[in-house]
């Protein structure tokens, strides 16, 4: 799904689930929390470094399906933390992934590139 079929689908949705095995820093994370989505995802690669467990979404060890259901459970249960950590995530994608966060580090790194 691309453009704006993409957009429309993290606007209908309320929950991200990226139950991996593997992974580095995946961007599917990085666009469901922008787009306000709970997050539920296996604490695999750099996604813990993203997601803080409670805070801004939930991680689940990987291959534990009974871990992934208690998260659903949790969340279906639990309206104001869904809410929460949807907002949380969205604001620590802004603060730490966004534009003008990676604009000022790139002039900062040009920057030491050029100064004799």
């Amino acid at each position: 799904v691309f453009g704006t079929d993409k957009d429309h689908l993290w606007l209908d949705s309320d929950v991200f689930v990226f139950p991996t095995h593997a992974e580095g820093l995946p961007y599917a994370v990085l666009e469901a929390m922008a787009a306000g989505c709970a997050t539920v995802a296996s604490s695999v690669g750099a996604i813990p470094d993203v997601i803080t467990d409670g805070q801004d979404g939930l991680l689940v060890p990987a291959q534990d399906v009974p871990a992934l259901a208690v998260a659903f459970q949790r969340l279906d249960g639990d309206r104001d933390l869904l809410a929460r950590l949807s907002l949380a995530g969205r604001q620590r994608v802004a603060a730490a992934y966004g534009l003008d966060r990676l604009a000022l580090e790139m002039g900062q790194s040009y920057s030491r590139l050029v100064k004799p």
